[in-house]
Protein backbone atom coordinates (compact mmCIF):
# COMPACT_ATOMS: atom_id res chain seq x y z
CA UNK A 1 0.00 0.00 0.00
CA UNK A 2 0.93 3.65 -0.28
CA UNK A 3 -0.04 6.24 2.33
CA UNK A 4 -0.85 6.44 6.01
CA UNK A 5 -2.05 3.07 7.31
CA UNK A 6 -4.52 4.95 9.55
CA UNK A 7 -5.96 7.09 6.73
CA UNK A 8 -9.73 7.60 6.97
CA UNK A 9 -10.23 6.31 3.41
CA UNK A 10 -8.77 3.23 1.75
CA UNK A 11 -8.77 3.05 -2.04
CA UNK A 12 -8.40 -0.51 -3.31
CA UNK A 13 -7.15 -0.30 -6.89
CA UNK A 14 -7.83 -3.40 -8.99
CA UNK A 15 -5.54 -3.01 -11.95
CA UNK A 16 -3.93 -4.83 -14.85
CA UNK A 17 -0.39 -3.74 -15.74
CA UNK A 18 -1.08 -4.33 -19.44
CA UNK A 19 -4.45 -2.51 -19.51
CA UNK A 20 -4.32 0.77 -21.48
CA UNK A 21 -7.11 2.27 -19.33
CA UNK A 22 -5.14 1.44 -16.19
CA UNK A 23 -2.15 3.21 -17.72
CA UNK A 24 -4.41 6.19 -18.44
CA UNK A 25 -5.39 6.30 -14.75
CA UNK A 26 -1.71 6.07 -13.80
CA UNK A 27 -0.85 9.08 -16.01
CA UNK A 28 -3.94 11.27 -15.70
CA UNK A 29 -5.47 10.73 -12.25
CA UNK A 30 -3.06 8.98 -9.91
CA UNK A 31 -0.60 11.89 -9.60
CA UNK A 32 -3.29 14.27 -8.32
CA UNK A 33 -4.68 11.63 -5.94
CA UNK A 34 -1.21 10.99 -4.56
CA UNK A 35 -0.32 14.65 -4.19
CA UNK A 36 -3.62 15.91 -2.78
CA UNK A 37 -4.86 12.99 -0.71
CA UNK A 38 -2.30 10.21 -0.17
CA UNK A 39 0.56 12.49 0.84
CA UNK A 40 -1.87 14.48 3.01
CA UNK A 41 -2.70 11.33 5.01
CA UNK A 42 -6.34 11.24 3.88
CA UNK A 43 -6.16 8.18 1.63
CA UNK A 44 -4.29 4.90 1.70
CA UNK A 45 -4.03 3.21 -1.73
CA UNK A 46 -3.86 -0.58 -1.82
CA UNK A 47 -2.86 -2.02 -5.18
CA UNK A 48 -4.52 -5.31 -6.05
CA UNK A 49 -3.51 -7.50 -8.98
CA UNK A 50 -6.29 -8.05 -11.51
CA UNK A 51 -4.72 -9.28 -14.77
CA UNK A 52 -7.25 -9.95 -17.50
CA UNK A 53 -5.51 -12.83 -19.22
CA UNK A 54 -7.94 -13.07 -22.12
CA UNK A 55 -7.07 -9.54 -23.26
CA UNK A 56 -3.55 -9.10 -21.89
CA UNK A 57 -1.46 -12.27 -22.19
CA UNK A 58 1.69 -10.75 -20.66
CA UNK A 59 -0.13 -9.27 -17.67
CA UNK A 60 0.10 -12.32 -15.37
CA UNK A 61 3.89 -12.42 -15.75
CA UNK A 62 4.06 -8.67 -15.05
CA UNK A 63 2.02 -9.11 -11.88
CA UNK A 64 4.19 -12.02 -10.73
CA UNK A 65 7.34 -9.95 -11.38
CA UNK A 66 5.86 -7.10 -9.37
CA UNK A 67 5.10 -9.49 -6.50
CA UNK A 68 8.72 -10.65 -6.50
CA UNK A 69 9.82 -7.03 -6.25
CA UNK A 70 7.17 -6.29 -3.58
CA UNK A 71 8.75 -8.91 -1.33
CA UNK A 72 11.75 -6.59 -1.11
CA UNK A 73 9.78 -3.57 0.08
CA UNK A 74 7.15 -0.98 -0.73
CA UNK A 75 9.63 1.45 -2.30
CA UNK A 76 10.80 -1.18 -4.75
CA UNK A 77 7.22 -2.29 -5.50
CA UNK A 78 5.99 1.21 -6.30
CA UNK A 79 9.06 1.78 -8.47
CA UNK A 80 8.26 -1.42 -10.37
CA UNK A 81 4.59 -0.44 -10.56
CA UNK A 82 5.49 2.88 -12.16
CA UNK A 83 8.00 1.36 -14.58
CA UNK A 84 5.57 -1.33 -15.70
CA UNK A 85 2.97 1.28 -16.62
CA UNK A 86 5.52 3.62 -18.20
CA UNK A 87 6.95 0.86 -20.41
CA UNK A 88 3.69 -0.96 -21.16
CA UNK A 89 4.17 -0.51 -24.92
CA UNK A 90 7.61 -2.14 -24.74
CA UNK A 91 6.78 -5.34 -22.87
CA UNK A 92 3.06 -5.64 -23.67
CA UNK A 93 3.57 -7.10 -27.13
CA UNK A 94 6.85 -8.85 -26.46
CA UNK A 95 6.96 -12.61 -27.10
CA UNK A 96 9.32 -12.87 -24.09
CA UNK A 97 8.89 -10.01 -21.62
CA UNK A 98 11.02 -11.64 -18.89
CA UNK A 99 14.25 -9.76 -19.75
CA UNK A 100 12.33 -6.48 -19.76
CA UNK A 101 10.82 -7.28 -16.36
CA UNK A 102 14.29 -8.07 -15.02
CA UNK A 103 15.60 -4.71 -16.25
CA UNK A 104 12.63 -2.90 -14.71
CA UNK A 105 13.13 -4.73 -11.40
CA UNK A 106 16.78 -3.72 -11.36
CA UNK A 107 15.85 -0.10 -12.14
CA UNK A 108 13.41 -0.28 -9.22
CA UNK A 109 16.23 -1.12 -6.83
CA UNK A 110 15.43 -4.80 -6.44
CA UNK A 111 18.08 -7.26 -5.34
CA UNK A 112 18.39 -9.25 -8.54
CA UNK A 113 19.45 -12.51 -6.91
CA UNK A 114 16.38 -12.44 -4.68
CA UNK A 115 14.22 -11.42 -7.66
CA UNK A 116 15.49 -14.32 -9.79
CA UNK A 117 15.12 -16.79 -6.93
CA UNK A 118 11.56 -15.61 -6.36
CA UNK A 119 10.65 -16.09 -10.00
CA UNK A 120 12.11 -19.60 -9.97
CA UNK A 121 10.82 -20.83 -6.63
CA UNK A 122 7.88 -18.67 -5.67
CA UNK A 123 4.23 -19.38 -6.17
CA UNK A 124 3.28 -15.77 -6.79
CA UNK A 125 0.34 -16.82 -8.91
CA UNK A 126 -1.33 -17.68 -5.59
CA UNK A 127 -1.28 -13.96 -4.67
CA UNK A 128 -2.52 -12.94 -8.09
CA UNK A 129 -5.34 -15.51 -8.03
CA UNK A 130 -6.33 -14.46 -4.50
CA UNK A 131 -6.51 -10.81 -5.61
CA UNK A 132 -8.61 -11.80 -8.63
CA UNK A 133 -11.03 -13.70 -6.38
CA UNK A 134 -11.19 -10.80 -3.93
CA UNK A 135 -11.91 -8.36 -6.74
CA UNK A 136 -14.63 -10.52 -8.23
CA UNK A 137 -16.25 -10.86 -4.80
CA UNK A 138 -16.27 -7.04 -4.57
CA UNK A 139 -18.00 -6.79 -7.96
CA UNK A 140 -14.95 -6.05 -10.09
CA UNK A 141 -15.25 -7.31 -13.64
CA UNK A 142 -12.91 -4.96 -15.53
CA UNK A 143 -9.94 -2.72 -15.02
CA UNK A 144 -9.27 -0.33 -13.60
CA UNK A 145 -11.80 -0.60 -10.80
CA UNK A 146 -11.60 1.07 -7.42
CA UNK A 147 -13.28 0.10 -4.19
CA UNK A 148 -13.45 3.23 -2.05
CA UNK A 149 -13.79 2.33 1.63
CA UNK A 150 -14.61 4.94 4.23
CA UNK A 151 -12.86 3.54 7.29
CA UNK A 152 -14.99 5.64 9.66
CA UNK A 153 -18.50 4.92 8.37
CA UNK A 154 -17.58 1.54 6.86
CA UNK A 155 -19.37 2.55 3.66
CA UNK A 156 -17.94 1.34 0.35
CA UNK A 157 -18.50 2.34 -3.24
CA UNK A 158 -17.14 0.96 -6.48
CA UNK A 159 -15.76 3.21 -9.22
CA UNK A 160 -15.24 1.48 -12.55
CA UNK A 161 -12.98 2.70 -15.34
CA UNK A 162 -10.33 5.35 -15.76
CA UNK A 163 -12.36 8.00 -13.96
CA UNK A 164 -11.30 11.64 -13.75
CA UNK A 165 -9.86 13.00 -10.53
CA UNK A 166 -13.18 14.72 -9.70
CA UNK A 167 -14.97 11.35 -9.51
CA UNK A 168 -12.61 10.24 -6.75
CA UNK A 169 -13.03 13.48 -4.83
CA UNK A 170 -16.82 13.10 -4.97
Amino acid sequence: YRGDPAAPVTLYEYSDFQCPFCARHFVQTEPALNENHVMAGQVKVVFRDFPIVELHPNAPAAHIASQCVAEQGAVQFWGMHDRLFESQGEWGGSPDPAPIFARLAEESGADMTAFSDCLLTGNKDIYVNAALAEGRAAGVSGTPSFLVANNTTLQESLLVGAQPYESFVA
